[in-house]
């Protein structure tokens, strides 16, 4: 241990020149304040930190700095800053209170998410400067160079754009499925590697990474970082190391990737921006890497690339708006058509053939594409094989701690929650009349693959789904191998849907297409077709055509035919028109406030009381507040949920309101209160 370091004690500083606020990665509301010593020299905000905290040692980040201590200057313990310890580049910290201050979140939750415990622990621990070998050695391999292929007018007209824009510069680079956004994403990352600057890319989904970064790659001749929740605690490490240290060049990553200090940044591009996977909605804080970047390249003053087939309501108002510059691909490469959509109206197979998973159409489609030599993907949003239902009286199996149904796992043979991942017996008796027979009902992806298997024993099928991506590795298998023509048949989650590129895919089915619009919520039509159009594009991307076969009960839904005719210009106009007449985003900001507690009178009285606040507060200022009404999941993990949902013409207003709510209504102990600023979900 260092000089400096060891001057680290429980005394206090007795001659400290400056104060300074710490964020210490918590679930602290309040920020601590620590002596800066004199021989500390010149530090600010961004710096790291080692303080004492409840008789520890612990890493912190220098949120601010004090002329004047709060407390009693004696009463103050000192910081220190240990060798080898890296400064962060102040505008990365600024951008955390940004965050902090729009989400709503403490700051020290903020750097929590930032500095996450693995990284902490690189710091503590005095390793920051040592690697593994052998992370080292296989982050560093070099990619193999190509030639990328030459762009074409579309392409390079959207190129000349963004590469000609000044300071903060936004786009929305609109183009049909399979027409080469990320040729133009790698053609905008060479030239910004060759004047000397620094790119990010974000993917919604872990399995686009590696597709995403082999084409980076090997078209740009660089190494090209990947940074997402599947990879190794010491790869991760490594990885926050050289963004930390600046030696990144491209960072490829999920969402998570967005809050790390990418030093020297000239281009950040957001692919599939419509998704709904950059929206934190599990853990605090609730934030949305997609906006975050358009507010960090704003504080950096370079452009920003949100790319998208159907793009989400959000981002289009802000090009029809002229706040964004909205660029267009017309048509795919090599001027492929689009594939041709067919509907199958599955009341008149329910009429004829009783309750099938797979209507006769779509079954002798997949046979013809197999026998064509192509391949198939088949999305089911549901995993597991179905939920379980007493037979004696007709109850589904629910969780004793959730209000929810149970899902039947039959490759586990297990019942299991979803929301708080209980896992139940089969022997388990119905909670209402006390029978110990079931059966299944409905159908989820385990039961369609097995009606796959008996129906075609020699199809040969793979799975994707959250269940089989647990297993390490499986994920890059399963997806390699169908890459490589070792499967016939894809059948998948909504994880087949986003990006992927798979040239001898002919066929694309879709069992239960209108699973979405059961949820009630404002934006359930909106991904709907978005599914749609983005699953029926991995389909023709090859030499060969493709064709979609979409199951639906709800064949005359307005949605359904601009599926029909690929019409994103015609969905956008309604869904558009939709949203305008009830108020909902992209026409007013949305805060959703819920209360989580075991009381459930208790609890609707706090939400009561926030809700009456918030409309006192609001006055006449256009302001609208909902609720409470009970969350559509009511009770998960012994705990009930109301929410309140705000609705304002603007963001300011919004998040005023919903502080003077929470300052007239004390908060009681046992409940706790979230704040969802820009919510994904009215429901």
């Amino acid at each position: 241990m260092d000089e400096r370091t060891r001057k680290l004690s429980e005394e206090p500083a007795p001659s400290a020149a400056r104060w300074a606020l710490v964020a210490i990665p918590s679930a602290m509301e309040l920020l601590p304040v620590y002596a800066v010593p004199p021989e500390c020299g010149e530090i600010g905000p961004g710096q790291l930190a080692e303080v004492p905290l409840r008789g520890r040692k612990t890493p912190g980040l220098v949120w601010e700095l004090l002329d004047k201590p709060p407390v009693d200057p004696s009463k103050i313990r000192p910081l220190a800053l240990p060798e080898g310890w890296p400064r962060l580049d102040p505008l990365w910290t600024e951008f955390l209170k940004w965050m902090s201050d729009y989400y709503m979140t403490s700051p020290s939750r903020m750097v929590d998410a930032a500095f996450p415990s693995w990284a902490r622990r690189m710091f503590v621990s005095g390793n920051f400067g040592k690697r593994s070998k052998r992370v080292v050695e296989k982050l560093d391999a070099a990619p193999e160079r190509e030639e990328p292929p030459e762009l074409n007018a579309e392409q390079r007209r959207a190129v000349e754009a963004v590469l000609g824009s000044e300071g903060y510069a936004p786009f929305l680079l609109q183009g049909v499925t399979g027409s080469g956004k990320t040729r133009v994403y790698v053609e905008l990352a060479r030239k910004t590697l060759e004047r000397g600057k620094n790119c990010l890319i974000l993917v919604p989904e872990i399995s686009l990474t590696k597709q995403t970064r082999d084409a980076f790659a090997r078209q740009i001749g660089e190494r090209v970082e990947l940074f997402h929740s599947g990879l190794t605690e010491g790869t991760r490490k490594e990885i926050w190391r050289r963004v930390a240290e600046g030696s990144c060049r491209v960072l490829l990553g999920t969402r998570s990737a967005s809050l790390l200090p990418m030093q020297n940044l000239g281009l950040v591009v957001v692919d599939e921006e419509h998704d709904s996977s950059y929206k934190q909605e599990d853990l605090t804080p609730l934030y949305n890497a997609r906006d975050a970047m358009l507010w960090r390249a704003r504080q950096l003053k370079i452009p920003i690339v949100l790319g998208s087939a159907t793009p989400s309501l959000e981002s289009r108002e802000l090009a029809e708006s002229g706040k964004m510059t909205r660029l267009v691909l017309e048509r795919r490469v090599f001027d492929r058509p689009l594939p041709e959509v067919e509907l199958v109206d599955m009341r008149e197979s329910l009429r004829d053939f009783g309750a099938p998973l797979l209507s006769p159409r779509l079954r002798e489609a997949i046979e013809e594409t197999r026998a064509a030599g192509g391949q198939t993907i088949l999305l089911h949003n549901r995993r597991g094989y179905s939920t379980w239902v007493c037979a004696k009286c007709g109850n589904a199996a629910r969780c004793p701690d959730c209000d929810v149904a149970l899902t039947y796992h039959r490759e586990r043979k297990v019942l299991h929650c979803h929301h708080c991942e209980r896992l139940i017996s089969l022997k388990s008796p119905c909670a209402v009349c006390g029978g110990t027979e079931f059966a299944p009902a409905g159908f989820g992806i385990e039961r369609l693959e097995e009606e796959l298997r008996s129906w075609i024993p020699d199809l040969r099928t793979l799975r994707l789904d959250r269940d089989v991506t647990a297993k390490a590795g499986e994920l890059e298998r399963v997806l390699e191998a169908f890459r490589n023509g070792e499967a016939d048949l894809l059948l998948g989650t909504q994880m087949v849907a986003k990006g992927h590129d798979f040239p001898r895919v002919q066929l694309v089915g879709i069992a239960s297409a209108d699973a979405t619009l059961a949820v009630p919520d404002f934006r359930s039509g909106e991904r709907m077709f978005q599914l749609l159009a983005q699953v029926a594009g991995r389909a023709g991307r090859g030499e060969k055509p493709g064709r979609v076969v979409i199951q639906t009960y709800v064949p005359d839904d307005p949605l359904m035919a601009f599926a029909l005719k690929h019409d994103v210009e015609g969905a956008w106009r309604m869904l558009r028109e939709s949203r305008r007449n009830f108020g909902y985003p992209p026409f007013a900001r949305a805060a959703m406030v819920e209360f989580e507690g075991p009381d459930e009178a208790e609890l609707r009285n706090a939400a009561m009381r926030f809700a009456d606040a918030a409309r006192a507060s609001a006055g006449r200022s256009g302001l609208r507040v909902l609720g409470p009404a009970q969350a559509p999941v009511f009770r998960v993990r012994r705990k009930f949920r109301y929410r309140v949902l705000l609705k304002s013409p603007t963001s300011a207003l919004l998040r005023g309101t919903i502080l003077k709510a929470r300052a007239a209504c004390p908060e009681r102990p046992g409940i706790a209160i979230r704040v969802d600023i820009d919510p994904q979900t009215s429901a």
